[in-house]
């Protein structure tokens, strides 16, 4: 095993608990293991996967997680693909293929597309060695980020009977860890592998500041290395990161709005350090391993803890000491538990908005997927976006309609595929285009293709606009006939008939949304208000313990550090001129009021000069 470490990931040793984990999978045996972020959970079965003579099925919850494994597994020469909406049709039955005939050894998919009657039909005939599903806990109802899709991968047991099942997650809490094993049918005896989540080089902050953007300034011209700054919005993180640029501090933004190449450029520039600092929702991080991040800052209070925890576990994946800072302001948390608003929609909404989506179907016909325009939905109903978009996630999420977001246009071949040979070597007008078409779509020969504008974009590099105008003249041409994308949404419903116990079931799983929702957040509100060590209070919730830290911001405000001590270190500190905001992020993770105290003291004693709303060591100052 030591060997092929070595030879693939460059580690002359293991990390905790990863040896016996993949002891447990050569050996057949099923296990759930809980591996902290940064924990080294990916290497648990992506090592096996190269000991094994068949191949290894990946389920994970997200495409780009899944792009980012793929590449750094091709990387280190280990043939792996995805199969994901990203790719077309095409590319996705290759991919399939590759790993049914033994030329793919890892293939990642995601959970939705166990659905698929006639994926399953062909994954049955592939040499599996063993499953291995990524955070697990998506499983689980109760758990953190519940996604009914994980439900179907109880079917992988009856179309690979026999095959080893193994799971990973970094959030499970005691009562979702049994709950994981029951939902995916662990065979006895199996395993449970539970690594310490303690971060010893992590100091967790919590600072209550109506100033946040200038403390966190502060902080990142205080030390060098890279940060991330998690929001709760996307306007927001476009907007921070511009903030930081006028004040020097190289920055991008990362959101789930972003097209693929965007986001896969400013990823790039992040992760080899030609940005600083990546201002991101919560689309951004997962399965991302950068080593020198020194901040993780949360501009926004998150809505779990889970969530908190596993974005506060990306700081300081080298060892080296860390801050995972989450500013406290009193919007902030009047926003998230006070809030004014009464949620978007009730369960008589939902059957409203359940029966009136059954209408619009018939319609249009028979057919189990149909068009929808939500404006006009909303304007003939008398809903609003934000209560329609809702309630349409919330039917999606509880597996009772499908959406296709990348609104499809269509297209077929006109011409012959000699013309189009000539057309492509001749270089004419649209002729990389017509190649990525013919390549990706042989069948548009003989029937109508749907096709996405933006991932045409994506793969050609050029904009929306140009492929949409490319296209239009191969159609003026007669090379294609193309009709171009509308502005509705593809929607898929999953059953035939309006149902009664369907309408009550998603009624249920509204009450329980509800409720998670709201143990969440008194849960969340319990963290931030607690006197107790940081680490332990994390650790305690997901079912471990450890001693205080005595680095967090209630160790340190519970340690009677001398004054004397503090004067000291704030004169080390002004040994060049600071700011406030830059005095309080290099004093971290000292007591913010103490340190102002510790100030006043040394400009009384004549030891430090204010200047120009400054500061600054006047011994420093006078050599």
């Amino acid at each position: 095993m030591k060997e092929a470490l070595k030879k693939y990931w460059g580690y002359d040793d293991f990390r905790p608990l990863q040896e016996e984990i993949i002891k447990d999978i050569l050996q057949g045996k099923e296990s759930l293991s809980l591996m902290p972020t940064g924990g080294g959970k990916s290497i648990c079965y992506q090592l096996p996967a190269v000991l094994s003579e068949g191949g290894v099925l990946v389920v994970s919850p997200l495409e780009a997680l899944i792009q980012d494994q793929v590449y750094g597994l091709n990387k280190r020469g280990i043939p792996s693909r995805g199969i994901t909406s990203a790719f077309s049709d095409q590319e996705n039955t290759e991919a399939l293929e590759g790993f049914v005939s033994g030329r793919i050894k890892i293939i990642y998919i995601a959970p939705e597309r166990l659905g698929q009657r006639i994926f399953l039909e062909r994954l049955s005939t592939a040499k599996v060695s063993f499953v291995a599903v990524d955070e697990a806990h998506c499983i689980c109802e109760w758990g953190y980020d519940f996604r009914p899709a994980y439900l179907n991968i109880s079917k992988l047991r009856e179309v690979l009977p026999g095959v080893c099942m193994v799971a990973f997650t970094a959030t499970a809490t005691p009562n979702v860890t049994p709950d994981i094993c029951e939902k995916l049918g662990f065979r006895k005896p199996f395993n449970i592998r539970t690594s310490s989540f303690v971060r010893e080089n992590i100091r967790y902050m919590i600072r209550e500041t109506e100033n946040a953007f200038l403390t966190m300034v502060g902080c990142l011209s205080s030390c060098s290395g890279s940060a991330i700054v998690y929001t709760r919005s996307r306007g927001e993180a476009r907007k921070l990161s511009g903030l930081l640029l006028a004040e020097g501090i190289s920055s991008e933004y990362y959101h789930a709005g972003r097209s693929a190449v965007d986001k896969a450029s400013v990823q790039t520039d992040w992760l080899e350090s030609r940005v600083r600092v990546m201002v991101a929702t919560t689309a951004f991080g997962m399965g991302i391993d950068k080593p020198d991040v020194r901040y993780v800052f949360h501009w926004g209070i998150p809505e779990t803890v889970e969530s908190y925890f596993q974005e506060a576990g990306r700081a300081g994946r080298d060892g080296q000491a860390a801050y995972a800072l989450l500013f406290l302001t009193r919007e902030s948390v009047d926003k998230l538990f006070y809030p004014t608003e009464n949620p978007p929609y009730d369960a008589k909404d939902l059957q409203r908005f359940y029966g009136q989506l059954f209408a619009s179907w018939r319609l249009q016909g028979t057919q189990s997927a149909f068009y929808f325009h939500l404006d006009s939905f909303c304007q003939k109903h008398g809903y609003t976006l934000r209560q329609a978009a809702g309630m349409f996630r919330f039917m999606e999420l509880q597996g009772g309609l499908r959406t296709t977001y990348e609104h499809a246009g269509t297209f077929r071949f006109l011409a012959s595929e000699p013309r189009i040979r000539a057309w492509v070597s001749y270089r004419k007008e649209g002729f990389g285009l017509l190649d990525v078409l013919q390549r990706g779509f042989p069948q548009a020969f003989h029937q109508n293709q749907d096709l996405s504008e933006k991932n045409l974009a994506d793969r050609l590099e050029v904009r929306v606009e140009d492929v949409i105008r490319q296209l239009k003249g191969l159609d003026r041409r007669k090379i294609i006939a193309y009709t171009p994308a509308t502005s509705c949404a593809k929607i898929t419903i999953t059953h035939t008939e309006p149902s009664p116990y369907v309408v009550q079931t998603l009624i249920r799983s509204l009450s329980r949304s509800r409720d998670r929702d709201r143990k969440r957040r008194d849960d969340m509100y319990q963290f931030l208000r607690s006197s107790e060590c940081r680490q332990v209070w994390l650790l305690r919730y997901f079912g471990q313990t450890c001693d205080p830290c005595g680095q967090c911001d209630v160790c340190i405000k519970t340690k009677k550090v001398p004054q004397n001590e503090l004067i000291e270190k704030l004169q080390h500190v002004l040994r060049m001129k600071k700011n406030i905001y830059e005095v309080s992020a290099a004093m971290l993770p000292y007591d913010v009021h103490r340190v102002k105290e510790a100030l006043r003291q040394s400009i009384k004693e004549r030891r430090v000069k204010r200047e120009n709303g400054a500061y600054i060591n006047l011994d420093a100052h006078m050599k």
